[in-house]
């Protein structure tokens, strides 16, 4: 583990190994999925409308929300304290 500084949070993080399931870049798409790339190299499709019928997650419903997705800190996050645990998209990615 090392300590490392952020520009994006102004502030020093702590880095470790890469974990196979962190989420290096993401693509929303109109039929609310998500196709994500993760630290490990693999690109997996993952569709999110299951987890839209549940809070938090209900925002996200609207197109204009969810294309907001962006990778942020090993995750995807849409900002509004909503983010998806990323081991979550790499299990249920295809």
């Amino acid at each position: 583990m090392r300590m490392v500084f952020d520009d994006q949070l102004n502030d020093y993080i702590c880095q470790g190994d890469v974990i196979p399931w962190s989420v290096c870049d993401v693509l929303p798409r109109e039929d609310f999925s998500l196709v994500v790339l993760f630290s490990d190299g693999t690109w997996r499709e993952c569709d999110c409308k299951p987890l839209l019928q549940r809070a938090p997650y209900k925002e996200l419903s609207s197109w204009e929300v969810f294309s907001r997705a962006r990778a942020l800190h090993g995750t995807v996050d849409w900002g509004n304290d909503i983010d998806v645990a990323p081991e979550y998209l790499y299990d249920h990615g295809i």
